[in-house]
């Protein structure tokens, strides 16, 4: 069913398979973000306290 957790999962997924296709097609992109994630981290610190 479309309004289902399935459903809608499915339906992310193939209004993004152009951007996954790209990602698996080309080699260069990281399947993590924990370099990004480290370089802000220090930010997000500093607005919490």
């Amino acid at each position: 069913m479309p309004k289902s957790a399935i459903g809608i999962a499915l339906a992310y997924t193939l209004s993004l398979w152009n951007r996954l296709n790209g990602y698996l097609l080309d080699g260069k992109y990281k399947i993590d973000n924990n370099l990004i994630d480290n370089s802000i981290l220090p930010v997000a610190l500093e607005r919490k306290n």
